[in-house]
C-alpha cells in the first residue's frame, strides 16, 4: 500500500514546536495538547512553515531552521505612539498585551503594547516573530490524501 506524503491539499495531523533560534525560547507548541489538524494550503500555518512539510509522511519527525524573514521584517513605521486618552474602553494597558483595533474598512488588526506612559501608549503592529530566526520541530502524526481538485 502506498502511503500518502504531504503535498498541497493534504489533510494532516501534526505536533510542532516553534522556538526562537537565538534563545531557544518556545514561541508556540502543540506539545502537551491535542495535535493540530489542518489541510495544507488552508492558511492555518504560515506558508514558510508549510513549505518544509512537503514530502513528509506519517511518523516522520524533523527539525528545520527557518530564515529570519519567514514572518517578514520588522518595520519601524509599524510602531505607533497613540494618545492614552484614545483607550477609553476596559483594555489592560501593559507592555506585552495584544490589543485589537478596528480599521475603517471593518477589519481588525492586532498590535502588541510595547510601552505605556501617562500620556502615550506605544503599539507595535509588526508580527511578533518578524525578523527572528526560528527553529521548527515537527512530528507528522497522520497524512490523508488531497481532496479531488486540490492535487
Amino acid at each position: 500500500m502506498i502511503e500518502p506524503i504531504i503535498g498541497f491539499g493534504s489533510a494532516i495531523c501534526l505536533h510542532f514546536t516553534l522556538r526562537l533560534h537565538e534563545s531557544a525560547r518556545i514561541a508556540e507548541t502543540t506539545r502537551g495538547e491535542a495535535p493540530m489538524r489542518l489541510r495544507v494550503g488552508d492558511g492555518t500555518l504560515h506558508p514558510g512553515l508549510e513549505a518544509v512539510l512537503y514530502g513528509m509522511k506519517a511518523g516522520d519527525t524533523r527539525r528545520f531552521q527557518l530564515a529570519s524573514d519567514t514572518y517578514g521584517y520588522r518595520h519601524p513605521q509599524n510602531i505607533h505612539r497613540l494618545a492614552r486618552c484614545e483607550f477609553t474602553d476596559e483594555r489592560v494597558l501593559e507592555p506585552g498585551n495584544v490589543v485589537a483595533f478596528d480599521l475603517p474598512n471593518g477589519q481588525a488588526i492586532a498590535g502588541m503594547i510595547s510601552a505605556v506612559s501617562d500620556a502615550v501608549v506605544t503599539v507595535d503592529f509588526n508580527h511578533p516573530l518578524a525578523g527572528k530566526a526560528l527553529d521548527f520541530e515537527v512530528e507528522i502524526v497522520e497524512v490523508g490524501w488531497p481532496q479531488a481538485g486540490q492535487e
